[in-house]
Parts: C-alpha cells; sequence; structure tokens
C-alpha cells in the first residue's frame, strides 16, 4: 500500500474536507500551508516520495517542501514550504489510521500535521500537534482527478 502514497496527491483534511495547500499560490521560501476548498490548482498537488525510511512531501507549484520553520517542537507551529535541506524538519511518517485515512507525522518534531483547530473554515493555517484523537489529525492522500 505504501506505492499508493508516492506520486502527486492531494491530501485532504478529515475533519474539514478541506485540502493542503500553498498560501497564493507562492513559490517563495517561508511560504504557509493552509486549508482551502479544493480548486485543482498546481497549489494544491503535492509529490510525495520516500527518503530513506521516511517521505518527504513537495509542492508542486513551487518546488519546495513542506517544512517545520527552525526544526521547531513546538505545538502549533505553522507548517511552510522551503528549500530541500534534508533535515527532520522536512522529513514525514505516514501511516494508516483506518478507513482509508493517513496521519502524517514529522520526524524531528514527533507531532502530527494538523488542522489548528476543529474548523473547516478556508485559510486555516496548517500546523504541528500531540495527538488528540482528532480527524483534524488525519487526511485521505487522493489523486488530483479524485477530489
Amino acid at each position: 500500500m505504501e506505492s499508493d502514497l508516492e506520486g502527486t496527491k492531494v491530501i485532504q483534511n478529515v475533519y474539514s474536507d478541506l485540502v493542503l495547500d500553498v498560501q497564493g499560490q507562492s513559490k517563495d521560501g517561508g511560504a504557509r500551508i493552509w486549508q482551502y476548498p479544493s480548486n485543482k490548482t498546481k497549489a494544491q498537488h503535492f509529490e510525495i516520495s520516500k527518503y530513506k525510511e521516511y517521505y518527504r512531501i513537495k509542492a508542486c507549484c513551487s518546488g519546495l517542501f513542506l517544512d517545520v520553520p527552525g526544526g521547531s517542537v513546538k505545538e502549533d507551529a505553522v507548517i511552510q514550504q522551503w528549500r530541500w535541506n534534508g533535515t527532520f524538519a522536512q522529513l514525514w511518517k505516514i501511516e494508516p489510521a483506518g478507513y482509508d485515512y493517513y496521519t502524517i507525522t514529522n520526524v524531528g518534531s514527533g507531532l502530527f500535521l494538523s488542522i489548528k483547530e476543529d474548523s473547516d473554515k478556508a485559510k486555516l493555517a496548517v500546523v504541528q500537534q500531540k495527538d488528540s484523537g482528532s480527524y483534524r489529525h488525519q487526511w485521505k492522500i487522493v489523486l488530483p482527478t479524485d477530489i
């Protein structure tokens, strides 16, 4: 099943049904990642690839990678995109959570990729958080044509 995770994907939050999106389709390092309604743009397409035993997630609109700023281990650190540097801040564990859902955990912090709060509000920051059992920590990983 792991091979199904690799390739160009849309990553959709289970709680909100909104998808990961690069703010403003930015090509700049440091642009934040938020949730947004599906609009089928490259800002919502991510290339997932294996890197050693982990995954890296690259924004198709910029060629930059999902990154925890400064390798922070703090809860609610806002996820950004950044040039590849090979640190644990850019490496992720993707694990089944049942019902074709996944958790995505940062290797450096051990915290889950999550929306900041239980909300279906567009433009809500994507952050890292401890597991609270909420669906906001769970994601559907689908082909762009499936959303």
